[in-house]
């Protein structure tokens, strides 16, 4: 009888440890809901061309440089 309440709780265990990681995984992807995927296509901005990669740091966009440089090109021009 205690061999069978072992192996009970480790298939217990091993059922919320699925049901765990399945959770998180699905949370994952609500996160991600919201992201784009950017090529790496030059865009014409005021006559200039650029590359939106050139303001991204760990699939993030430095919105602040981008802006920055977007409002640089756009008064120069």
């Amino acid at each position: 009888m205690n061999d069978n309440l072992k192996a009970i709780i480790v298939i217990g265990v091993i059922i919320i440890f699925v049901l765990l990681l399945n959770y998180y995984n699905t949370s994952k992807d609500n996160d991600n809901e919201y992201t784009v995927n950017l090529d790496d296509n030059k865009i014409n901005v005021c006559g200039e061309e650029i590359y939106i990669t050139n303001y991204t740091y760990n699939d993030e966009i430095l919105i602040d440089d981008l802006i920055r440089e977007l409002e640089y090109i756009c008064q120069k021009n």
